[in-house]
């Protein structure tokens, strides 16, 4: 569908993942650049207030030299959720698991704040879940090019589910983004108005129904304003 819009000379914006295999991805890329058209993928979470400021804190240094970045998402799907749809946890139409489907977001934080990535290592199973080709824990160990060291840590089955969050910690200060907010911001030159950043307790859960549209509404206004010129 994003190659057809493409080649009708419509700017495109896709869902995450982009796709779940790399060739259709440069696909829709070489699409994209022949027909001179914009294409995008929704990451709506960079735009949420608690990145935009944590951003731009280690964009202006205030964390210093970043030295370890954490991800975690500890959720849970019952096997209902599983079976409710033939492509839910397949290879072919999912993509992947609790890494892929639920933690991108959070994983696309962790090196949109982080930075790119030198090397990962990582381990995966299948531990709760029957019927499903993919893995529903996962861990990784990884190296950023800046010489920072992470970690994510994924899972659909921490009963009852917790919240997703992002730690990020540089030799200045340390940051937690809990459930999309700012839950403690330290450095050692803090500003006055560091603590009206952080955000009250969160009524957002971490199931699918709880997801707010508000994030994809700013991602789409920014595009909207980069197309229109």
């Amino acid at each position: 569908m994003a190659i057809g819009a493409c080649k009708h000379g419509k700017h495109v914006i896709v869902e995450k993942p982009m796709d779940i295999t790399l060739e259709k991805a440069n696909e829709m890329i070489k699409a994209a650049k022949q027909n001179k058209v914009k294409l995008a993928v929704m990451s709506q979470r960079r735009f949420d207030d608690s990145t935009v400021f944590l951003k731009n804190a280690v964009e202006n240094n205030r964390l210093g030299k970043l030295v370890l970045g954490d991800a975690s998402i500890k959720w849970f799907r019952s096997q209902e959720y599983y079976d409710s749809g033939d492509w839910r946890g397949t290879w072919r139409f999912d993509g992947g698991g609790c890494l892929m489907n639920q933690g991108i977001h959070a994983i696309d934080l962790l090196q949109y704040i982080m930075g790119d990535v030198e090397s990962v290592s990582a381990n995966v199973a299948t531990l709760t879940h029957e019927r499903i080709e993919v893995e529903d824990v996962a861990t990784a160990a990884i190296r950023f090019k800046s010489g920072a060291l992470g970690t994510i840590v994924g899972t659909t089955s921490a009963f009852p589910g917790l919240s997703a969050r992002l730690e990020i910690h540089g030799e200045y200060g340390s940051a937690t983004i809990d459930n999309d907010q700012l839950k403690m911001f330290e450095v050692n030159a803090p500003c006055e108005s560091d603590k009206a950043r952080l955000e009250t307790a969160s009524s957002l859960g971490n199931s699918s129904a709880s997801i707010d549209y508000l994030g994809h509404q700013k991602q789409n206004t920014r595009y909207d304003r980069c197309y229109r010129k």
